[in-house]
């Protein structure tokens, strides 16, 4: 790599069903992606809410790497709603629990101990 020039490196997460070639296809063909050298584009896993896509490429001016990684996610986003590709949110279950009920599940607990601690 030349004096200035910066690899940056983007993972980007694709919903499940969708068609990872028009993805790629779009993201190869973005503004701030230089195309000399080419960007390299991987799918790298199954990830856990998405299918997830190893973006790398240079930019030619270190100090523009914010920005420009910036502007890429920013055109990504906009293209992949354009195309009808959806960029999952992480989805987590979360269980509740009700207080009196975990109250009365360790009243009854200590009963029980208490029952089998005279007998």
């Amino acid at each position: 790599m030349r004096k200035g020039h910066k690899k940056i490196t983007l993972l980007i997460g694709i919903a499940y069903g969708s068609n990872i070639e028009k993805a790629i296809l779009i993201l190869a063909g973005e503004k701030g992606i230089i195309q000399n050298p080419p960007a390299v584009f991987v799918p790298l896993a199954f990830g856990p809410n998405a299918i997830e896509i190893k973006v790398s490429f240079i930019i030619f001016n270190f100090r523009e790497a914010s920005s420009i990684r910036g502007r890429v996610i920013f055109e990504i986003n906009n293209r992949f709603k354009q195309e009808g590709i959806d960029i999952p949110l992480l989805q987590q279950a979360i269980r509740l629990r009700s207080l009196a009920r975990t109250e009365d599940h360790n009243k009854k607990k200590e009963t029980e101990e208490g029952d089998s601690q005279t007998a």
